[in-house]
């Protein structure tokens, strides 16, 4: 994670409902993901749906995630930073730029950092959150078990 002036909060599971009762505007994102949003979102991943993972192995990803609140106008990671991190966004939205220059804005469903899953490489973008977030990420570790 790219270093600024600010926080950013890393949520653990068994801490997010406590998280959601303090921040009102997430609190139906989570109730969402207890929905199963969160394996529905996993799905929605290319290369996550192509492994064709049972039931159980997605339950298992998602309880790897982390969820992160971010604040508008913090940045998530930036272009060169260590890439070890993939990420979704579960609400809110971050614009992703590269040398400076805006590529595009990602919302609740879409996801970033997934080249960091497989190629050994720093991060090519700067990814910077256009307005308070929830992300979810999970690290690089996880998926070379």
């Amino acid at each position: 994670i790219g270093q600024t002036a600010g926080v950013v909060l890393v949520i653990h599971p068994k801490s997010l409902e406590k998280f959601a009762a303090r921040n009102g505007n997430c609190s139906t994102v989570v109730q969402k993901m207890k929905a199963g949003n969160l394996e529905s979102s996993l799905k929605k991943v290319p290369f996550i749906n192509n492994a064709s993972l049972t039931d159980g192995e997605l339950r298992t990803l998602g309880e790897l995630c982390v969820y992160q609140a971010v604040e508008q106008g913090e940045i998530v990671f930036s272009q060169g930073d260590e890439a070890n991190d993939f990420f979704i966004v579960l609400h809110g939205s971050v614009e992703v730029s590269v040398d400076g220059n805006k590529m595009a804005t990602l919302r609740a469903g879409d996801y970033f950092g997934e080249t960091a899953l497989v190629i050994n490489e720093l991060r090519s973008a700067t990814v910077r959150a256009v307005e308070r977030c929830l992300l979810v990420h999970v690290s690089k570790l996880h998926f070379s078990d």
